[in-house]
């Protein structure tokens, strides 16, 4: 069962600080009581998007989900390596890793765009992480959902101890609805009137069901 949100909360965490809060956790064990960031235990590809703890109370005004997961490679031989240098410098040709799991039970989620550098909050402007951007595919439907993943990790730190995602996931309000997609339809019935040649006579309307 979800816990109602106060009217007026809101977890807006910055990219520096989710970096923070994954480094924190990797390196030193500090696991704060932040309720607001879920604990999977497992691979988030193990649930399609919708199915992910919380995401069913999801609304336009609330639509974030933040998760730790941990790293899980498509091959089983795969080894992952050091991403940047421990200044946090992440030099050419040096993000590109293992390739990490991506399909769910009735989807996937792809890359979009390249990956992007998230940088310390002080002046030094160090690397302390990479943001990577995903939509997710339903495999029944060439075209993309509304569901969005900016999946969180650090550089620079050893391959040992990297095994953990940090995850944002964010369902956006869809543009339109398709009139492919069945389930985004509502069927109304549709009432008709027949005029016949007799004149019309106001009649009760009695409610059986008492409402």
């Amino acid at each position: 069962m979800n816990t109602p949100k106060l009217k007026g909360y809101g977890f807006k965490p910055s990219d520096q600080i989710l970096i923070d809060y994954l480094r924190d956790r990797t390196l030193f064990g500090r696991d704060y009581l932040v309720q607001d960031i879920i604990d999977l235990g497992h691979d988030i590809c193990n649930y399609d998007p919708w199915d992910l703890p919380s995401c069913d109370s999801i609304t336009p005004s609330d639509s974030e989900r933040f998760f730790i997961y941990p790293k899980t490679y498509k091959y089983a031989n795969s080894k992952p390596k050091v991403i940047g240098t421990p200044t946090g410098q992440v030099l050419k040709g040096e993000q590109r890793q293992p390739m990490i799991n991506r399909a769910t039970k009735n989807g996937k989620w792809k890359v979009s765009g390249d990956q992007v550098d998230v940088k310390s909050s002080d002046d030094t402007k160090q690397v302390i992480g990479i943001k990577t951007r995903l939509y997710f595919r339903h495999n029944s439907c060439p075209n993309k959902t509304t569901w969005t993943l900016y999946q969180f990790e650090l550089v620079g730190i050893d391959p040992c101890q990297d095994k953990n995602f940090l995850g944002k996931v964010i369902m956006k309000k869809p543009t339109n609805i398709s009139s492919n997609n069945i389930d985004d339809q509502i069927s109304i019935p549709q009432v008709r009137a027949e005029l016949g040649p007799e004149p019309l006579v106001e009649t009760e309307v009695t409610n059986e069901y008492e409402w």
